[in-house]
C-alpha cells in the first residue's frame, strides 16, 4: 500500500524538479536575429517617446522590448564596432581599430557560440568593410557579402538585404537559427532608392548614360568623340522639392585616352582644387576637343552639393525606408509563426553627425553624443517590456543575450555587462583611432557628464553636462567652467590612463589597394 502511494508522490516530485529546471536553468532554444543599423542615431528611431523619423515597425516592436535609452557604441567606425558587438570586447581587446583591418584574435564570436550549440548561422551584410576577408565571418555557415549586383559600389540597400535575409529565413525556418542582418541605408550618401536613374548624361545632344545619384563609387562612361569640338552636359530629374536649386558635385574627373591630346573647357562651372572638384548647375557644360574621331572613357565621382537641412531630410528618409524594409522580415516571422519564438535585437553600430558640430557630416572622427549614442532594444520572449535608463554599451549585448539563453558564460570574461545587472553608477568608454580618424580619442560618460580627450596633430579636450544639453553643438563644451573643475580633473586623469591602455598594439593601419578602393567608394578615404 505504501509503495503504491509513494510512486505517484515520487513522480510528482520528479516532475516538479524537472519543471523548475526547465523554467529556471535549462538552456532556451529561441531563434535569434540581430539587426545592426549602420549609421543610425538614437534620436531618429521611435521606441515609444517619439523621434525625428517615423519608424512605425521598430516602434511597434519596441513596445514589447527591453529599451535602452542611454546606449552608446564603443567606437564610431563600422568594422571595429561590429567586432566589439559580436565579441563583447573593446577594440583594443579585439585588435580591430579601423575599417579595412582583420579580426585575428581567437576570442569567440556570438556566431561561433551559437553554432556550437547546434544553431544554423547566417549573415547578410551591406557594406564592403564587412567582407568575409576581414574575418568577422567566423562561425557563420552562410555569409552573404556578394556585391557583384552593385558593382562598382560596395553598398547594398535595404531591399537587397531584406531579400537575402528572407532567403536565409526560408532555409532556416524549420531549424534553430542565429541570423545577423546588417542595414546601412542611413550611411552617406543620403539617398533613398527612389532617387534612381535621375542623372542623364548627354554627348553632342545624344543621351549616352543614366546614373543613380547615390552611387559614390567611380562612374565610368564611354564617349564616342567626333574630331574637333564635342559637348557634354547633364540633366537632373527632380526628386524632392528644391533639389534643382543645388549644384552637382563632380570629383576626380579623369579621361582615359591613349593619347594625351584631349583638351577640356568648363563653362558655367565652379572649379576647385585644380579641377579635382567641380560644381555644376543647370547651365553648366563641358567642351572636349579631340584631334580625331575616337572612343575614350571618362571616370568620376558624383553627388549633390546639398545644404545641411536638405541632407538631414534625406537622412531621415533613409531611416524611414530602412524601417519599412525591416517590416518585411517581421511580417515573414509572424506569417510563419516564428515571431514569438525569436529573440530580436536592434542596435546602431554608431551614430552620425548631421552638421551640428563643426559642420561635420559623417562619423569616425568625433565622440560627441550624435556620433556614439545609438538605438538599442531587445525583444526577449517571455520577458516583460521595460525601460533601462542606466548607461549601456554595445559590448553589453553579447553577455546579456547569452545569459538570457542560459548558456554558460563564466569562462568568456566579457568586458561588457549583463544589461539587467547594470547600476546607476556605471562609467562607459568609447574610442576612436588613427589613421582613419583624425585623432586617437577617448570618451568617458559618468553621471551624465561626458569628458572627451582627442590626441593628434591638434589635441584638445571637451566636457559636456548631458543633464543640461544634448552635447551636439560646439557651445555645449564647458571645459573651462570652474564649477566643474574637480569632476573634470578626475575624468581627465582617467582619460589619460585609458588612452595609454587602449593604444593600438596590432595592425598597422596600412591598407591594400583593394581595401583602399572599398574605403574610398564608401567615403572613408
Amino acid at each position: 500500500m505504501k509503495k503504491r502511494f509513494l510512486i505517484p508522490v515520487i513522480m510528482i516530485f520528479l516532475l516538479t524538479v524537472f519543471m523548475i529546471y526547465k523554467v529556471y536553468f535549462m538552456e532556451r532554444n529561441y531563434n535569434v536575429i540581430i539587426f545592426t543599423l549602420d549609421t543610425t542615431r538614437a534620436d531618429y528611431i521611435d521606441t515609444g517617446q517619439g523621434a525625428k523619423a517615423k519608424t512605425p515597425v521598430l516602434k511597434n516592436i519596441a513596445k514589447n522590448s527591453i529599451v535602452c535609452k542611454n546606449a552608446y557604441t564603443v567606437i564610431p567606425i563600422t568594422m571595429p564596432s561590429h567586432t566589439s558587438i559580436f565579441t563583447g570586447r573593446l577594440p583594443y581587446e579585439t585588435g580591430v581599430f579601423n575599417n579595412g583591418e582583420n579580426y585575428e584574435k581567437q576570442l569567440p564570436t556570438l556566431a561561433e557560440i551559437f553554432k556550437k550549440k547546434g544553431y544554423e548561422t547566417g549573415a547578410v551584410i551591406s557594406l564592403g568593410v564587412l567582407l568575409k576577408e576581414h574575418k568577422l565571418n567566423k562561425g557563420f555557415d552562410y555569409y552573404s557579402d556578394d556585391f557583384s549586383s552593385a558593382f562598382p559600389s560596395y553598398f547594398l540597400n535595404a531591399e537587397t538585404i531584406t531579400k537575402r535575409g528572407l532567403s536565409l529565413l526560408k532555409k532556416f525556418k524549420t531549424k534553430k537559427f542565429f541570423l545577423w542582418l546588417h542595414y546601412s541605408d542611413p550611411h552617406e550618401p543620403y539617398a533613398p532608392p527612389y532617387l534612381k536613374r535621375m542623372i542623364h548624361i548627354w554627348l553632342n545632344q545624344k543621351l549616352i548614360a543614366i546614373f543613380n545619384l547615390y552611387n559614390v563609387t567611380p562612374m565610368t562612361v564611354k564617349l564616342d568623340l567626333n574630331k574637333g569640338k564635342n559637348t557634354i552636359f547633364l540633366t537632373r530629374l527632380k526628386y524632392l522639392r528644391g533639389f534643382l536649386a543645388y549644384p552637382l558635385k563632380i570629383k576626380d574627373l579623369k579621361i582615359l585616352a591613349k593619347e594625351d591630346t584631349i583638351k577640356l573647357n568648363f563653362y558655367n562651372t565652379k572649379i576647385y582644387n585644380d579641377k579635382k572638384l567641380l560644381l555644376l548647375n543647370n547651365k553648366s557644360y563641358i567642351e572636349i576637343f579631340s584631334p580625331k574621331k575616337q572612343t575614350v572613357t571618362i571616370s568620376f565621382n558624383m553627388g549633390p552639393n546639398l545644404i545641411e537641412s536638405f541632407k538631414t531630410k534625406l537622412y531621415r528618409k533613409e531611416v524611414e525606408y530602412m524601417d519599412y524594409k525591416i517590416g518585411e522580415i517581421i511580417g515573414f516571422l509572424k506569417k510563419n509563426k516564428l515571431y514569438k519564438k525569436t529573440v530580436l535585437i536592434f542596435v546602431g553600430d554608431h551614430g552620425e553627425g548631421l552638421g551640428e558640430y563643426r559642420g561635420n557630416f559623417g562619423h569616425i572622427h568625433f565622440l560627441r553624443p550624435q556620433y556614439i549614442k545609438v538605438p538599442l532594444f531587445l525583444k526577449l520572449p517571455s520577458k516583460k517590456s521595460m525601460i533601462v535608463n542606466n548607461l549601456v554599451s554595445t559590448i553589453d549585448i553579447a553577455p546579456t543575450l547569452l545569459k538570457y539563453m542560459r548558456f554558460k558564460t563564466k569562462h568568456l570574461n566579457f568586458s561588457g555587462i549583463n544589461i539587467f545587472k547594470i547600476n546607476s553608477k556605471r562609467t562607459i568608454f568609447s574610442y576612436t583611432y588613427r589613421p582613419e580618424s583624425f585623432f586617437n580619442g577617448v570618451s568617458i560618460i559618468h553621471n551624465n557628464f561626458q569628458f572627451i580627450k582627442y590626441k593628434g596633430a591638434k589635441s584638445f579636450e571637451e566636457f559636456l553636462d548631458l543633464n543640461k544639453s544634448k552635447g551636439y553643438v560646439l557651445s555645449d563644451n564647458i571645459i573651462n567652467n570652474v564649477r566643474y573643475l574637480n569632476i573634470i580633473k578626475k575624468m581627465k586623469k582617467t582619460a589619460i590612463l585609458k588612452l595609454r591602455k587602449s593604444k593600438r598594439r596590432s595592425q598597422t593601419g596600412n591598407f591594400s589597394e583593394e581595401t583602399k578602393k572599398i574605403l574610398k567608394s564608401l567615403g572613408y578615404l
